[in-house]
């Protein structure tokens, strides 16, 4: 199975030695039985506390704990490790991979694979020991019935291969059923984070919320159930013919020893029969823990066929700082529908952002702005033509490329973000934390700060201090003064905006406010999928361009 290769590749001999301990704990617990048949047989309970048996009987009970015990913390200790090095995979993977490609698989596909399919996996994970020890028990106990009657122990093991033969069909139709089932958790996940992400909404309009429960939500969770019905129901099934197929192997042992008078003795039979009827428990355990293991191996499966980028190598970022001019010569790109059908088509661009410069970029909903915003900070690649760094054709990937821009985007205000801890840094993050007026809000300290307390109009800011403190050369403000008062736009137009053309920074500005032309140098217009440039018109608060030297 993939989850067997899964732990195998973190530690093959940790997880041979916790195969190994869960085997000896189950030919060990069998081997108790055995000794207790022994003892109810002969009578030599009444001197268990008295001679070596109890001694034995003893350390055969300590041996079951030890290394079942033993058994489960290998396993669990290589779990953990594999799964945190399994995460770490996944999020280096996500951010490898294209914006375009996390775009089309949706943000609740992504939260699936690290949430719900990474807890299935560590579940069948953690299953594994138990089954070793199951299985052990039930192969110990075949072992013990073979000494007691090799006759019997045929007759056993034939009804046991039929009995393993139905299982195979089940779990054939048990895997088919779990990836069918795959869709439905995907689309609960979506909901979850549309009823997290429209609280507000939900609560204001109770039309809306009646329409998110019964036209989404219920539906939903009644297929999700529907799928895990079909599941439970294969397994129930699977259960209940393993006791039948016992019970009926039990039958015709006894059939056959009355048939047969010297198949067996008399004591033999009672013994084998007893031992093979305590292995319906171990058994049952056994096919239950199966079908655990087939949904981790089933979320494994997942999230190795994902549609994400292997780990992408770090672009050298040390010249970064000495980048004068981005740009795109020759750019297009093209939207596709879910059915890969041409859409909104862009370019070809010609256009070019310098150090020292503030660009306006203007254009109506559905223009192309934040596509065209995207292919110039690199998180868009050109299906035609070419990045330009410096004025050359970017060769390598973009990596050293997307590390040139800072970005504030208006749909993608996040409750966390770092500022820096350094001495001398974190003394000038905290001076415009409190410039912003946020340490009313929200006391200031360095790290990972959340924000999500704030206002949107003040994560927006939170997020400005972060930009301002980075040493990104160009700038990415989408619609930055949308959510902020009177005061604040102002501000950002009269002070911010012409600040950063005074540091030598090249802003790229996206904004549908009229005063944002005053302060640009340039006017970049999309219209029709085309890019008109003219110089912005004179205004009052544009400054003199300073060489960022």
């Amino acid at each position: 199975m993939r989850i067997v290769r899964f732990l195998a590749a973190a530690s093959p001999l940790a997880l041979a030695g916790a195969a190994l301990a869960g085997m000896l704990g189950g030919a060990a617990l069998a081997g108790a039985i055995g000794m207790i048949d022994r003892l109810l047989a002969d009578g030599g309970w009444r001197s268990l506390g008295q001679g070596p048996q109890g001694l034995a009987y003893l350390a055969g009970a300590l041996a079951v704990g030890g290394l079942t015990y033993l058994s489960g913390s290998l396993v669990a200790g290589l779990m953990q490790r594999r799964l945190a090095g399994l995460r770490q995979q996944l999020c280096e993977r996500i951010l490898a991979t294209e914006l375009v490609r996390l775009e089309k698989l949706g943000g609740a596909a992504l939260l699936t694979l690290l949430s719900d399919d990474l807890n299935r996996l560590a579940q069948g994970a953690a299953a594994l020991p138990v089954l070793v020890i199951d299985l052990s028990i039930c192969l110990a106990i075949l072992a013990y019935i073979a000494v007691l009657s090799p006759a019997l122990f045929l007759l056993v093991a034939g009804g046991q291969a039929l009995t393993l033969l139905a299982m195979a069909v089940f779990f054939g139709r048990y895997e088919t059923r779990l990836r069918a089932a795959q869709p439905g958790r995907q689309a609960l996940m979506q909901c979850f984070q549309l009823l997290v992400g429209a609280t507000k909404p939900l609560k204001q309009r109770q039309a809306l919320r009646d329409a998110f429960l019964d036209q989404l939500y219920r539906p939903t969770v009644q297929q999700v159930m529907r799928d895990a019905d079909r599941c439970n129901s294969l397994g129930v099934g699977m259960d209940s013919v393993a006791k039948v197929a016992f019970l009926l192997a039990v039958g015709s042992i006894l059939l056959a020893a009355a048939w047969l008078p010297g198949l067996a003795g008399g004591e033999a039979l009672r013994s084998a029969v007893l031992a093979y009827m305590f292995m319906v428990t171990p058994f049952s355990s056994a096919l239950n823990t199966l079908a655990r293991l087939f949904e981790a191996d089933a979320a494994l499966a997942k999230i190795q066929r994902s549609e994400l980028a292997a780990a992408e190598p770090a672009g050298p970022a040390a010249a970064v700082g000495a980048v004068q001019t981005l740009g795109l010569r020759g750019a297009r790109y093209r939207h596709r529908d879910e059915a890969g059908r041409p859409g909104f088509a862009l370019g070809p661009l010609d256009l070019e952002l310098r150090r020292g410069e503030i660009v306006l970029l203007k254009g109506g909903n559905g223009s192309g702005k934040t596509t065209l915003a995207k292919l110039l900070a690199g998180l868009y690649r050109p299906q035609e033509g070419s990045l330009l760094l410096d004025g050359a054709p970017l060769e390598a990937g973009s990596a050293r490329y997307r590390e040139c821009f800072g970005a504030s985007w208006s749909d993608d205000v996040q409750p966390l973000i770092h500022l820096p801890a350094a001495a001398g840094a974190a003394q000038e993050a905290e001076a415009l934390w409190r410039s912003f007026g946020l340490d009313a809000a929200l006391p200031f300290r360095a790290g990972w700060v959340d924000c999500s307390a704030l206002s949107t109009g003040q994560r927006q800011r939170a997020a400005l201090v972060g930009l301002l403190l980075g040493d990104s050369p160009f700038l990415v403000l989408d619609e930055w003064a949308a959510n902020q008062d009177p005061a604040y736009r102002r501000r950002y137009y009269q002070d911010i905006l012409p600040g950063l053309r005074r540091r030598g920074l090249g802003v790229l500005l996206i904004s549908h406010d009229d005063e944002a032309e005053a302060c640009a140098d340039r006017v970049v217009e999309l219209r029709a999928g085309q890019a008109l440039v003219r110089p912005a018109a004179a205004g009052s608060l544009r400054a003199p361009q300073l060489d960022p030297a």
